[in-house]
C-alpha cells in the first residue's frame, strides 16, 4: 500500500508540473522551465527510491514479507539470519520530502501570477485561492 501510495500522489504531482510547464511555454522565462522540469525529474526519482527501497532493504529479499509471520519468526533470528533496514526511518524520510515537494509544486504558480498583466489586487486575490487550497 506505501508503494501505492508514493507512486499515487508523485504521478499526480508530476501532472500538475506537466500542467504548469504547459502554461508556461514561450510565456515565461527559461529559469521557470527548467525549474520546472527539475520538479518533475526529482519527484520521478523520488517515486523510484521510495518504491524500490522497502522492496530490497532487507536481506534476504523475502524476510521483509516473512517478517510479520509468527512461525517464519520462530525459526529465524533477527540479525543473523535476516536483517532489515528501518522502515520508520524511511517512512519520515519519504515523508519529508514529499512535504518539500508540495511546497515546491504550490509555489512554482505564484512566478506565472505576478507575470500576468492584471491589477495587483487580482493578483493578490488570486494568491490569496492559491493559498487556501495549499492549506
Amino acid at each position: 500500500m506505501e508503494s501505492f501510495y508514493i507512486a499515487s500522489t508523485s504521478l499526480t504531482k508530476i501532472s500538475i508540473l506537466l500542467f504548469y510547464r504547459r502554461l508556461a511555454d514561450g510565456t515565461i522565462s527559461r529559469t521557470f522551465r527548467f525549474a520546472v522540469l527539475t520538479s518533475i525529474a526529482f519527484v520521478a526519482a523520488y517515486m523510484v527510491i521510495f518504491i524500490v527501497t522497502p522492496l530490497v532493504g532487507c536481506r534476504p529479499i523475502n524476510a521483509f514479507w516473512d517478517s510479520v509471520t509468527i512461525a517464519w519468526l520462530e525459526t529465524h533470528v533477527d540479525g543473523v539470519d535476516w536483517v532489515c533496514f528501518n522502515e520508520g526511518a524511511n517512512d519520515l524520510a519519504a515523508s519529508v520530502v514529499s512535504m518539500i515537494q508540495d511546497f515546491l509544486a504550490c509555489g512554482m504558480p505564484l512566478a506565472l501570477f505576478w507575470k500576468l498583466q492584471m491589477p495587483r489586487r487580482q493578483k493578490i486575490v488570486l494568491t490569496a485561492i492559491f493559498g487556501v487550497g495549499f492549506l
